[in-house]
């Protein structure tokens, strides 16, 4: 099954969705010294986030997309950083971070993490990004 990671195991099956796994690598991501945020991965999502739904409950941090290829994983992950930091250190942290989260977290096996950086901004400013 496409966008699914399955786990066979002698009590059954698992399944884990690529979306799941996108929030395994986004909160990795996240816990990174130098990453202020994700960036949207596409404009659908940038809207969605400004507009939610009444009653909708607050949506996993989005920014990292997962695509499954057999037993290969390969995970794109958009980053907004602080400003000032070392980019190429923040962004080295963040695909070892992503690639062991989703190795110790589901199981998965080789784990190949391209990152882009689309924007700077203060550390802990919610307003405006530099960039993107």
């Amino acid at each position: 099954m496409a966008g699914v990671h399955e786990i066979a195991t002698a009590d059954g099956r698992l399944q884990i969705a690529s979306a799941v796994l996108g929030v395994v690598a986004s909160s990795a991501a996240l816990r990174c010294p130098g990453v202020v945020a994700l960036g949207a991965r596409n404009l659908g999502e940038e809207l969605a986030g400004l507009w939610p739904q009444a009653g909708e409950r607050e949506l996993p941090p989005h920014g990292a997309e997962v695509n499954l290829e057999g037993e290969r994983c390969r995970v794109s992950v958009d980053l907004i950083i602080a400003f000032g930091s070392p980019i190429q250190d923040v962004c080295r942290a963040v695909m070892r971070a992503v690639g062991e989260a989703l190795r110790s977290e589901a199981g998965l096996g080789p784990v190949h993490v391209d990152v882009r950086v689309v924007g700077v901004r203060p550390q802990g400013d919610a307003g405006s990004v530099v960039g993107g």
